[in-house]
């Protein structure tokens, strides 16, 4: 299984370059080695899901114009 999600992240991340799209890998994270799957070995549990919202607000912030907000 491990494979062939790799192999999707491959093809999501060349699709979103070609649209214009955003891709997020996690398949090497350093968070996966601190239990962020739930018991089905397949799903992410609260601790993934908030480690996945965080790295995509992360890479939109990064897409964002810098704005200078002391004017």
């Amino acid at each position: 299984l491990s494979d062939r999600m790799r192999a999707l992240g491959r093809v999501t991340e060349e699709v979103g370059r070609r649209y214009g799209g955003v891709h997020v890998d996690f398949a090497d994270h350093p968070a996966q080695a601190g239990g962020v799957l739930s018991a089905d070995l397949l799903h992410i549990n609260v601790r993934g899901h908030a480690v996945v919202g965080a790295e995509v607000i992360c890479v939109l912030a990064a897409r964002l114009p810098s704005h200078d907000i002391t004017r």
